[in-house]
């Protein structure tokens, strides 16, 4: 499960075992405002600060920045499932 904080963060749990969270990342100072998960791995994260990129939720790390702090708040994000 994923869950965006108000301090910039996104918190990966295993829904196993809730009490300690798997990861924590913080990509920007800004409040994250929205993830949308495409499946277990990928994951696309706004902020309040209008910064949009793509996390790999499996391997903890940022993949690729779409949008680099525009200023204005991103508020929702939908990422579509690829076809073969």
């Amino acid at each position: 499960a994923l869950t965006p904080r108000t301090d910039g963060a996104v918190v990966t749990w295993d829904k196993r075992q809730v009490q300690t969270p798997v990861h924590v990342t913080r990509h920007q100072p800004a409040s994250v405002t929205s993830l949308a998960a495409r499946d277990e791995r990928t994951v696309a994260v706004t902020t309040a600060d209008g910064t949009a990129y793509i996390w790999n939720a499996l391997e903890s790390q940022h993949v690729i920045e779409l949008v680099n702090s525009s200023v204005h708040p991103i508020f929702s994000s939908v990422l579509h499932k690829e076809h073969p």
